[in-house]
């Protein structure tokens, strides 16, 4: 037997996660940042000093079979703030070398968008809002709870921080998404071109932020460069594999163009990286166990949904629960989809259209939701 450890000392202040390399006797951390002025950091981030972590890292079994323990301190202080252990035995369905698959989901515990040290991060900015960093990172969780309050106060601070810092490429790639996520998809303002404007000068300022080629990537999809976000998409995963957000994205992006098998293997591979991660791999999923009349687990997926606002997740609901019989569980979805109006049929397909979804897809839905929907005597 065999063990290893390293100490690592991280910035909290713009930091990006990148990767992970390890071997059985030997674990090192590296990440791509922004350097950004220290007087700039203070005004953007309040009173509040920015923080250094400390993460140790012991590896204990023979190739394998073993588990790795990590332990992330505050280096000021030596205070314990979060431990955990990763399993060596979990393999990625991708197929990367054991030792690979487990410095990935070490990279992504720890340094994530949702891992350890940003969740810490998030508390902090929820509890003592501050610009800069904190936007973000409160633009994030407010997009992963569909919180409309917080994603009106998460644009009035990222607002404010481009109006101290109109160069800060993470905060117009996050201002680019929290737009996107309020502008509707079948009647785009000019909200939506801001958006874009906005990603594009994120990825010049920043081209090797995965986050702003996220942001890119919604945006051209979103005006309709269905093409050119599929290739963002894959070069944002280039510069980070370990983003699940990216992956379910992107494989949202796939379905919808007709590429089945490719957006569905993305769709698995984001739910497997990261069990909390946005919902697009969830829908993904849920509109192939359609596609391929397993109607049952379609509608289990899709309840699993936050579908309060997202027309194709009642729409797959609805249509799962109409080949099956059950109106009880299509009732909600119905009235979402304005079912029973004279001129459903057409707003359905425009709807869909809208949202650049393969004819093919559109109607097997649209079976479905006409078998659910009720007819008038």
């Amino acid at each position: 037997m065999k063990r290893s450890g390293i100490t690592s000392r991280w910035q909290s202040r713009n930091f990006i996660p990148f990767a992970f390399a390890s071997t059985v006797d030997h674990m090192v951390a590296a990440s791509l940042g922004e350097w950004t002025a220290p007087k700039l950091v203070s005004a953007l981030r309040g009173q509040r000093v920015a923080e250094d972590y400390r993460i140790v890292l012991k590896y204990d079994g023979k190739g394998s079979q073993g588990f790795a323990w990590w332990q992330v301190t505050d280096a000021s202080t030596g205070e314990v703030l979060l431990s955990g252990i990763e399993d060596a035995s979990l393999t990625d369905p991708v197929s990367v070398p054991a030792s690979q698959s487990l410095a990935n989901r070490l990279a992504r515990t720890l340094v994530g968008t949702r891992g350890v040290i940003n969740t810490i991060e998030t508390l902090h900015a929820l509890d003592a809002p501050s610009l800069g960093n904190g936007c973000i990172l409160r633009a994030i969780k407010a997009g992963d709870r569909s919180d409309e309050a917080g994603m009106a106060d998460a644009r009035n601070c990222l607002e404010q921080t481009l109006a101290i810092a109109p160069n800060d490429a993470g905060a117009k790639a996050e201002l680019a998404i929290v737009l996107l996520a309020k502008d509707p998809i079948e009647a785009p303002t000019d909200a939506s071109d801001r958006a874009y404007r906005l990603a594009a000068d994120a990825v010049k300022l920043s081209p090797f932020s995965d986050r702003s080629k996220y942001a890119l990537m919604t945006s051209q999809f979103r005006s309709g460069q269905m093409q050119a976000a599929i290739q963002t998409g894959y070069a944002a995963m280039a510069l980070n594999p370990n983003n699940s957000d990216i992956a379910a994205r992107l494989g949202l992006y796939l379905f919808t163009a007709g590429r089945w098998e490719e957006g569905t293997g993305l769709a698995v591979r984001s739910a497997w990286m990261d069990q909390n991660s946005a919902s697009d791999g969830l829908l993904t999923r849920a509109l192939d166990a359609y596609r391929l009349g397993r109607f049952e687990d379609a509608l289990a997926l899709s309840k699993q949904l936050k579908i309060s606002g997202d027309y194709v997740a009642h729409a797959v609901q609805a249509a799962a629960a109409g080949q099956l019989g059950r109106t009880d569980d299509a009732r909600l979805a119905l009235a979402s989809l304005g079912a029973g109006r004279a001129d459903f049929d057409v707003a359905f397909r425009k709807n869909m259209s809208a949202r650049y979804f393969a004819p093919e897809m559109t109607d097997l839905l649209e079976i479905g939701v006409m078998k659910a929907t009720p007819q008038k005597s």
